[in-house]
């Protein structure tokens, strides 16, 4: 099985272009030419020919351009790709990526739930073309995010976006949606699903999901420090984590301090003071971690994103 490869938003864009704008979506629904979309999936006895058919059917039967769906994997934090498409509207496999299941995903899902709001609109967001080798940024335009969710649990997330024709957003179209997605969410959670041999995408193994708990809570712990407490040797350790979270321990962890530096700066606090909160040793530590992921140093980069907070 290929190693996972992350496509969280951030690692594809270069430093100082805009970030995405997200926006809640508007409330039309309609259940037109869902009937024969809706039968089609209920005969689907896999769960992987589930999802691969209703990426399909968003686009024949409602008529979005481009969508694919990403499942949760709660225990890891991450959203797990499962099928998409193409820039020209093939079905493709993308259970080779992965991203964060992030606080503006659980956004989605609460928004959903409690405000009544089946999907949200991103603007300006980076149209990417999942290859087998890279993620491709083709250009930027908008993007919907509909939730994929049982009575009992947030399951996924299905997006779409205009691909290379930059179509206007249609808000029936994306109503439609959502019905769908609501519909393939209590398929998904059915009890005969759930006693299926092999899930649609690999799931991170108890060890590492404890990992990546103890490391949101202490990002400092240091990956011999980790082994000793789970009994397993650090190249084990390292070697599984690399495998299930495509990335090391160290580059998860600056990812980690680098997030909370993010918030801190946010309120308002120095760059110094915001780093050493944040969990760096040193600002020179800092500095250097933030120039390896970001291809800027903290200055330049966040004043750029404040002329863009100004405009």
């Amino acid at each position: 099985m290929r190693a996972r490869r992350r496509v969280d938003w951030p690692l594809l864009l270069h430093a100082g272009e805009p970030l995405p704008l997200v926006r809640a979506g508007g409330r039309r629904l309609d259940v037109r030419e869902l009937a024969g979309a809706f039968q089609e999936l209920s005969s689907c006895t896999e769960t992987d020919a589930l999802l691969r058919r209703a990426v399909e059917l968003a686009r024949e039967s409602i008529g979005v351009e481009r969508a694919g769906i990403f499942l949760i994997d709660p225990a890891a934090r991450l959203m797990m790709g499962t099928w998409g498409t193409d820039l020209e509207r093939r079905t493709v496999d993308e259970h080779h990526v992965m991203c964060e299941y992030s606080d503006e995903g659980r956004e989605v899902f609460r928004r959903a739930a409690e405000d009544g709001v089946p999907w949200t609109l991103v603007e300006n967001c980076p149209i990417i073309e999942q290859l087998e080798s890279e993620s491709r940024v083709w250009g930027r335009s908008w993007m919907v995010c509909t939730p994929i969710a049982s009575a009992r649990r947030p399951i996924g997330m299905m997006f779409n976006d205009p691909g290379r024709r930059g179509t206007p957003l249609d808000e029936e179209r994306q109503g439609m949606l959502a019905i769908l997605c609501a519909f393939v969410g209590v398929l998904l959670d059915l009890p005969s699903r759930s006693t299926e041999p092999a899930a649609p995408f690999r799931r991170t193994s108890e060890l590492v999901a404890a990992v990546v708990a103890e490391l949101a809570e202490a990002p400092s712990l240091s990956g011999a420090q980790l082994a000793r407490k789970y009994g397993v040797s650090v190249s084990q350790l390292a070697r599984a984590f690399k495998t299930e979270m495509g990335m090391s321990i160290v580059e998860h962890r600056n990812r980690l301090r680098l997030a909370r530096f993010f918030r801190l700066a946010g309120e308002g606090k120095g760059l110094l003071p915001a780093a050493l909160e944040a969990g760096f040793g040193s600002y020179a530590q800092f500095h250097r971690v933030f120039r390896a992921l970001h291809k800027s140093s903290p200055g330049v980069y966040l004043g750029l994103r404040d002329q863009r907070k100004t405009r």
